[in-house]
């Protein structure tokens, strides 16, 4: 007899452009947030299948989310080369407090403010939270790494080649980021110290 499986469980609606990027809560199975062609973020809850949270936090395209290492923030990135911030007691402290002001039904439509905001002066393509430290790395056509409560980067690192689309924090190794370009390479940073730049360069042809 044959087996049909059904992965199929539900759908989420409420964007009104097509996602681009999601993340999910490490910390809580039933939490994940999506990014949208048009800016929109939405924070969802599975278990309600519902939204939390919706906000336009970026002009464009949203290309990166990542929760931070305690699971009670998280960053996003856009094509406006701006990286928020966002707190999720925030954010809830906004919606409670919008709720208890405004009567009418559209009193869910909290005008969310992210907790800070970091401006590039170089294009943004992916974003990465650190395993362990209030630290964050951005990917673009240089590598940036930022800390949480500095407006600039704190190290940038620039081999002079193709866009790195993503970059990534090893979990085991958390002081390498790794990136990887669009000439289909990937680039290893073994270096924490911006006066120390060193890394390795592997070309892949797949």
């Amino acid at each position: 007899e044959r087996i049909f499986a059904k992965p199929f469980l539900y759908s989420l609606e409420g964007h009104h452009d097509g996602v681009s990027v999601l993340a999910k809560n490490p910390n809580k199975l039933a939490e994940i947030i999506s990014g949208s062609y048009d800016g929109e973020l939405r924070v969802w809850n599975l278990t309600a299948k519902a939204t939390l949270y919706s906000m336009l936090a970026h002009e464009g395209v949203v290309n990166g989310i990542s929760y931070s290492s305690n699971s009670e923030q998280f960053v996003s990135s856009g094509d406006d080369n701006i990286v928020r911030l966002w707190s999720l007691a925030g954010l809830e402290a906004q919606k409670m407090s919008n709720t208890a002001t405004n009567s009418s039904p559209n009193a869910f439509k909290t005008d969310y403010k992210a907790h800070f905001e970091y401006v590039s002066k170089h294009s943004l393509s992916s974003v990465h939270t650190h395993y362990s430290e209030p630290i964050f790395a951005t990917g673009g056509n240089v590598v940036q790494i930022w800390n949480y409560e500095r407006s600039h980067p704190i190290e940038t690192f620039d081999w002079g080649i193709d866009s790195v689309v993503k970059v990534r924090f090893n979990p085991s190794e958390t002081n390498l980021p790794l990136g990887t370009s669009l000439d289909r390479s990937c680039l290893l940073y073994t270096s924490p110290s911006p006066r120390d730049q060193r890394g390795s360069r592997m070309p892949s042809s797949a």
